[in-house]
Formats: structure tokens, sequence, C-alpha cells
């Protein structure tokens, strides 16, 4: 009896869908699966084979990952590296393998339908819709992705996948302050003009986008680096939920997947795919943003990226792209002429010129009783980080990780100098 008999009998008729989510759920790799379905032309009958061909074939060669490489010299310099890995003939067996290179499941076909049953029902418990190409709700632009992916998991409106107007605007985590107020900038003026932001939920420069399309009332998508079911990071939990409400939480990745590095620059290539634009709003020379960028010119995207300080270390990266000719994001006015480009039509309503935000309040009996000491001596001036440890009696790894804390929320931002300042006006 084949996998595909086996799951039937216990979950029922497996659709197309839900079968290339089981499949997947086995193999734990988007690419692998790809492989499979194109290999065999549906999931079904990749299900049907697998027990079979994982078995005969031989134990995967020491340090092949089968993953997609996303590194180059440099921007421009794109070559194949981005397809290379992913091609190889031998599928990527990850998580917990038996000797010989066999996955635990193989050996006990119940271990199989139990995983498979808990995908399922994940799915169902947070009202996730499967996609997949040529069926009703499939984003046609997925499909000149690199490495076109075969399914899509998406919680929320799925027609706003289907969106003209969706702009990516992508960025650095950490160190971003400069980038944050661009990017919410941004994000609510596209969005005021009806336009929709795609990006990758991520804390800084992503979560401004999110935040400032959903305060534009717009429709904004995040695309993850993670499973549905294990969204990250934490913290932007009731973000995605809101996103939810009125656009998508998309992942090409099983629910229980988590947050592992290599997922995210899988995840890069598909926010490129789904936008017809990218601006790179602040990224430092190692960013993930400068895949989305790479990702951009090889699918054929317009590419932008934000002028920025050139003594700013976590703004190289954005400025090496102006200097290889990417064109600049200068701010609204220029995302008009961007919009009529896109839909042969004036923007809904005028923004121009760039919004310009004043300091965001933050209440200080909401701010953590271990940090409150650091954020208000920071609310009266830019300090050193030596000065700080002085004041507040911190020091060494607890400093810096409370800084760290900070500097992730959005409320201070480290200057050259090893100084810091505080973006927000504390409200007692």
């Amino acid at each position: 009896m084949d996998m595909l008999d086996v799951l039937e009998r216990r979950v029922g008729l497996l659709d197309e869908p839900r079968a290339r989510s089981a499949l997947l759920c086995l193999l734990q790799d988007a690419q692998a699966l790809r492989r499979h379905v194109r290999k065999h032309g549906t999931g079904r009958g990749a299900l049907g084979l697998l027990e079979e061909e994982l078995s005969s074939r031989p134990s995967p060669e020491t340090g092949s990952s089968g993953r997609t490489e996303t590194g180059s010299s440099g921007l421009l310099e794109l070559g194949t590296a981005e397809t290379a890995g992913a091609e190889r003939s031998a599928d990527p067996l990850p998580g917990p393998v038996e000797e010989g290179g066999l996955p635990d499941w193989l050996r006990n076909p119940e271990l199989a339908v139990r995983r498979v049953e808990e995908e399922l029902r994940l799915q169902e418990e947070h009202g996730v819709k499967l996609l997949v190409p040529g069926a009703p709700g499939w984003p046609a632009a997925l499909d000149g992705c690199v490495q076109p992916p075969v399914l899509l998991y998406v919680r929320g409106v799925v027609e706003v996948l289907h969106q003209p107007t969706l702009l990516a605007l992508v960025g650095s985590r950490h160190g971003v302050g400069y980038g944050v107020r661009v990017a919410t900038s941004l994000a609510s003026a596209w969005a005021r003009m009806g336009g929709g932001v795609v990006s990758g939920g991520a804390i800084g420069v992503d979560t401004a986008a999110h935040e400032g399309c959903l305060a534009g009332g717009g429709a904004t998508v995040a695309v993850m680096g993670t499973g549905l079911g294990e969204l990250h990071p934490r913290r932007n939990l009731p973000l995605f939920c809101a996103i939810s409400e009125t656009g998508a939480v998309a992942s090409e990745l099983p629910m229980r997947s988590r947050a592992l590095p290599f997922n995210f620059p899988q995840r890069n290539r598909l926010i490129a795919a789904l936008a017809r634009a990218v601006v790179v709003v602040q990224a430092r020379r190692d960013s993930g943003a400068l895949h989305t960028a790479r990702f951009a010119l090889k699918t054929g995207r317009l590419l932008f990226t934000v002028p920025a300080p050139v003594d700013e270390e976590s703004c190289l990266g954005g400025l090496d792209l102006l200097v290889q000719g990417v064109p600049a994001m200068t701010g609204t006015e220029q995302l008009q002429g961007l919009f009529a480009q896109m839909t042969g039509r004036s923007p809904s309503s005028p923004c121009l010129p760039l919004e310009k935000r004043g300091p965001r309040t933050v209440r200080l009996s909401d701010v953590p009783a271990e940090e409150r000491g650091l954020l208000e001596r920071l609310s009266q001036e830019t300090c050193h980080i030596d000065d700080l440890g002085a004041a507040t009696g911190l020091e060494g790894r607890e400093l810096a990780l409370l800084l760290l804390s900070l500097e992730m929320r959005g409320w201070v931002e480290k200057a050259p100098g090893n100084r810091y300042i505080s973006l927000v006006r504390l409200e007692r």
C-alpha cells in the first residue's frame, strides 16, 4: 500500500492542494516539493510513489543541502547562484534522519500519518487556504518567480494577492530608525493612493511598512519565512492578525516550520514576485533586503532604493545600489508617478509632500521596568553607551541586551560613535 493510500484511509480523500501540503509536510522542503510535483505532474502522483523513491535512492552526500544559494559578490552580478542549488538531482531530507539517510517516518508509516493529521488540523484551526497554480485564487505573478512555488498557504483575503499595485518595501531589522520613518510614510502614502504593500513581517522596516499601509487604509501582504502556525516574531502576532483581516499572511512552508535562517532568502523571492516594484528602504551590505533586490531584477520588477546618510553602516547596502545605477526613491511625488505607471490612472487622492511625523508617543507605564531608566535618560539627550551605563548602573551584556530590545522596538536608534538617540516622546 503506497503512502497516498495510507493517508487517505485515515484523513479522507486528499484533493490536489491537500495532497501537496501532505507531501510538503513529509519532505519539509518547498523546493523538494516543487521537484516532485514537476516530475510526477501532481502531488497525488508524487505521494503514491514517495515511499518507493526514497527507499531506493542512495544516501545524500555529506554537505549537500539542496537549498537555494543567494550569495553574490555584487547586486548586478547575478549569474546562476540563486537557482543552481535548488536544481540538484538529490532531494534534500531535512529533519530527523535515521542511519542510512532515511527520514524517520519512512520506517514508521504511523508517524507519517500523525504528522499529516496534525498539519491538516492546524490548517483548519488557523483558517488557512491552500492555493496551487492554475486553480482559482492563485496569484499569476508567482508563475514568473525564480523557482516558482507549487503551493501557497494563505490566511486572510486571497484577492489581495492579485492587486495590480502591490509595492514591496523592504529593509533591515536593526539600527533602522531612519528606515522605519521613511517606510511608514511611503507605505501610508501609497495606501492612500489606493495601492497595497507587501513585505516580510520582520521587525524594523518590514513592520513599519505593514503598519504604515494599515494606517493609510490599505491592504498589506506579509510573506513569512515560517509556517503560518509558527509566525515570527511573536511580538508581531497582533499585527499579523490585523493584516489578515483586510490583507493576507502567506507562506510556502508547512504549518510548523520555524524561523530557520535558510528559509528567509527563499521567502524574499516571493516578495519580489508578488510586487510590481520593490523599494529597498534601508539596508546593510549583508541585509536580506538585498536578496529581494536581486530577485526583483531576475523577475523584471522595477527596483528603487531610498537615499540615506553616507556615514551610517545600516545604510551602506542601499547606497551601493545607488552607485550601481538603481533609481532613487525620494518621496510621495515619485510614488504618484509610479502609481500612474502601474495603473494608467492617477492616485485616488493626492498626498504630497512626503508626510512628516513627530516622534511616536510611548507611555512610561507601558515600558518594561528594566528599560525605563534607559529610555528616560535618552529622552533628555543623546548618550554614549558608557554614559548610559554610568547613569543607570547597567553594564556589559545586560546593558547591550536592553538597548537592543529598545532598538528592535523602534524606540531608540544607534548613532555613529556608539551613541544612542531616543525616537519617542515619553508620556508620564
